[in-house]
């Protein structure tokens, strides 16, 4: 069986793969202009500085979720006084 004459061939499929593949700036690239890979790696400090900041903004707004949950439980118990009846239903 001869595969040179299939519609789409292996050798196609090698053509097609070479002529997909670009040389951008010593960097082989197939299809993929949306990553972008610096040569120089100074231009991932602004990118480091902004996920530092989130990451930090997280941890405050989880910190925040913690101690107001802690607020409303203690005045939840202390409202319908859970804690009296947890020591009235002991044997």
């Amino acid at each position: 069986m001869d595969i040179t004459n299939e519609p789409f061939s292996y050798k196609t499929l090698l053509l097609i793969t070479e002529l997909s593949i670009k040389e951008r700036e010593g960097v082989q690239t197939m299809f993929m202009e949306f990553l972008y890979f610096p040569q120089d790696k100074s231009e991932y400090i602004p990118a480091l500085i902004t996920l530092a900041i989130f990451i930090l903004g997280a941890i405050v707004t989880l910190y925040l979720f913690y101690r107001k949950s802690k607020k409303d439980e203690a005045y939840f118990a202390e409202k319908y006084e859970i804690k009296e009846q947890k020591e009235k239903h002991k044997p």
